[in-house]
């Protein structure tokens, strides 16, 4: 398996080199600008899918592990997690509505 893993990067590395010389073109961004291969790889990276598992990295914290378990990290040892209440509201309700707004944002779904 980690062979066959191996060699689709492999294959995928070898085409992003090509992008430059034998495979070069020039496509159009939604932002307006023009790109090659690497860099409409990287423009799909950072405006789809690092929002979108953030998103899915949020949602996962606030609601399938829970603030719970991150008090009870912040109070190991006999500290005490004064902003508790705080924290879980902004982990499950606050931090999910700004990384979707952010998402759509990227998206070119609002102005």
């Amino acid at each position: 398996m980690s062979l066959i893993i191996a060699l689709i990067f492999a294959a995928a590395a070898g085409v992003v080199c090509l992008g430059y010389n034998l495979l070069y073109m020039e496509l159009p961004l939604p932002n307006g600008s023009t790109a090659q291969i690497l860099d409409l790889m990287d423009y799909i990276s950072n405006s789809f899918l690092m929002p979108l598992i953030a998103l899915l990295t949020s949602i996962f914290v606030g609601w399938v592990v829970g603030p719970d378990w991150i008090a009870e990290e912040m109070e190991v040892g006999g500290r005490r997690f004064r902003r508790k209440k705080l924290c879980a509201f902004m982990t499950r309700f606050v931090t999910p509505c700004v990384i979707l707004i952010l998402l759509l944002q990227s998206l070119g779904l609002l102005g």
